[in-house]
């Protein structure tokens, strides 16, 4: 076999390995967000409704986020195992996934935006912040939404085969 060719077995095993590596941390740094997420609604019952349902809805978002992620693993490392026409399919927990974690962006930036008009007044920094926000979040919703349209299209051609 020459050099610049992977062995099937051994680009299922990378395949499987970073989703699982990644999976297991983000479920520790999630698990280390509910515990601070708890100390804050115990240390400040005072503070604005408001405040406490973004954190609320965040953590959701975040859980949900995880379920995808771990939906992806197992997508990976069982049912598509050794299948190498795997590789070349976008799954729904992807989407999922990215479209949580601009959701989530979009809520803590909204978050930093408002410290910034408390701190500053200054109206033209929030305005160009939002705008920023606000593109980052349409690109990457659309970018979702055009690698999961090309996925379904591919994975329909391949059916009707």
């Amino acid at each position: 076999m020459r050099e610049g060719k992977i062995k099937p077995s051994r680009l299922m095993t990378y395949k499987g390995r970073p989703p699982l590596i990644g999976t297991w941390i983000d479920v520790l740094l999630f698990a280390y967000e509910v515990t601070e997420i708890a100390k804050y609604f115990n240390r400040y019952p005072k503070d604005s409704l408001v405040l406490k349902v973004s954190v609320t809805v965040l953590l959701f978002v975040d859980f949900a986020a995880i379920i995808a992620m771990c939906a992806y693993t197992y997508l990976c490392g069982v049912t598509y195992w050794g299948k190498l026409d795997s590789l070349l399919k976008n799954y729904w927990p992807t989407a999922v996934h990215v479209i949580l974690c601009c959701i989530n962006t979009l809520l803590v930036q909204t978050f930093l935006i408002h410290r910034c008009w408390v701190l500053t007044k200054r109206w033209y920094i929030v305005i160009v912040a939002l705008l920023c926000s606000l593109a980052a979040a349409r690109d990457s919703s659309e970018s979702v939404l055009a690698v999961t349209l090309k996925s379904m299209r591919t994975s329909r051609r391949s059916f009707q085969r």
